[in-house]
């Protein structure tokens, strides 16, 4: 089975900015969207952004670049690119994803986390750092859920974004 085609963009808007170069780096931004606040149906929202140049104003080595800002005025929308290049941008809602249970338990994690992160002279912890504070958070004797391991790998992933 061959990997869906994508072609790398710039992505721009208070919440992101950044080059999207595969289909889980736009997963990461419309997470991220989600989590910041975002209602209803999140990528599709997105997929509405305007481009700063038409695909034809471009130079040789620029991409294109979408995004909220006041200078993202030009046709196409993300979508209408994304659908002429074969992009797939259609993402599960996060909040359709995890249980509430789920949902407390990433939330307990990413506390302690932004917490530890937060302490003067702190550096960003790594992935694995992470997932060893969520099983000391979670309790010694019991091992990171599946889920709450995915969650923290977005989370991480979307820090990038931020």
């Amino acid at each position: 089975m061959s990997q869906p085609r994508w072609t790398t963009f710039y992505f721009d808007t208070n919440l992101t900015h950044g080059y999207v170069r595969s289909e889980r780096d736009w997963r990461g931004v419309v997470d991220c969207h989600e989590l910041g606040g975002g209602k209803g149906d999140t990528g599709a929202a997105l997929r509405e952004c305007m481009c700063i140049k038409p695909p034809d104003k471009l130079e040789e080595d620029e991409e294109m670049n979408f995004g909220s800002r006041a200078e993202h005025t030009s046709k196409p929308t993300l979508g209408e690119w994304a659908d002429k290049h074969g992009m797939v941008l259609e993402v599960p809602s996060t909040r359709n994803r995890l249980d509430p249970e789920i949902e407390f338990a990433v939330r307990k994690v990413l506390t302690e986390i932004e917490y530890a992160e937060g302490q003067k002279g702190a550096k960003p912890m790594t992935f694995e750092a992470k997932v060893a504070l969520g099983a000391q958070v979670l309790g010694a004797s019991r091992l990171i859920d599946e889920h709450v391991r995915l969650q923290l790998e977005l989370d991480h992933e979307q820090r990038r974004w931020r």
